[in-house]
């Protein structure tokens, strides 16, 4: 009889320690994510797709958010195997390097310093991300993101 006491006592411990630990949890990426998702609505994440169906797992059929893209034209000023920098006509400098750079390179784009270019990206956390890279010298685009700003070098949407 003791033996079953003590051993449902730790069972509701147990529980009880899981259960806190959830709800810590859910607070904690309420406050990172800035509130209730109900809230919300339907917000991109990091790969630019929306929340999931509610029970943790990515829903990227049907919820998927658009980011905000905007459009820039600037001209490069440096370039190498390993990045192109570019200056934007309102002097914002944006960097396509890693990845993305090298997918573009693979897709056979070329840039040269001082060639003008016309490109669309979206701002997050800080950095420009890249979705359509156009040298208006040679009239040769890329498209590096969808619109919902998923990599196309991992299949594009959902593949983040």
């Amino acid at each position: 009889m003791v033996k079953k006491l003590i051993g449902s006592a730790l069972l509701i411990t147990l529980t009880t320690i899981l259960v806190i630990g959830a709800v810590n949890r859910t607070h904690a990426l309420q406050d990172k994510l800035g509130g209730n998702p109900a809230e919300r609505g339907n917000e991109p994440n990091e790969a630019g797709q929306s929340g999931g169906n509610g029970n943790g797992n990515q829903n990227n059929d049907a919820t998927t958010t658009m980011v905000a893209w905007q459009e820039f034209t600037g001209v490069v000023t440096a370039v190498s195997a390993d990045e192109l920098l570019i200056e934007t006509a309102d002097g914002i400098l944006i960097e396509v390097a890693g990845r993305p750079w090298s997918y573009a390179l693979g897709q056979t784009f070329t840039a040269a310093i001082g060639d003008a270019l016309s490109l669309t990206a979206y701002l997050e956390d800080g950095e420009y991300k890249v979705g359509y890279l156009e040298n208006r010298q040679t009239s040769f685009g890329v498209q590096l993101r969808d619109e919902y700003g998923a990599p196309a070098w991992r299949g594009g949407r959902g593949n983040s």
